[in-house]
């Protein structure tokens, strides 16, 4: 995926607690649910680090 996409999903899970919404996800036709999934859960954990912090 180019930087511009990948950050673009970054930024639109971080604006919904880690979660892309169903509606986002037709942004990115090329993401499995599988790969959409294992995603969130690494942006979570990142997130979830970041708070400890």
């Amino acid at each position: 995926m180019p930087n511009r996409r990948a950050s673009l999903f970054v930024r639109l899970c971080m604006q919904n607690a880690g979660k892309l919404s169903k509606k986002k996800r037709e942004q990115f036709p090329a993401l499995t649910d599988d790969e959409i999934t294992m995603l969130e859960e690494a942006i979570q954990e990142a997130l979830a680090e970041f708070d400890e912090a």
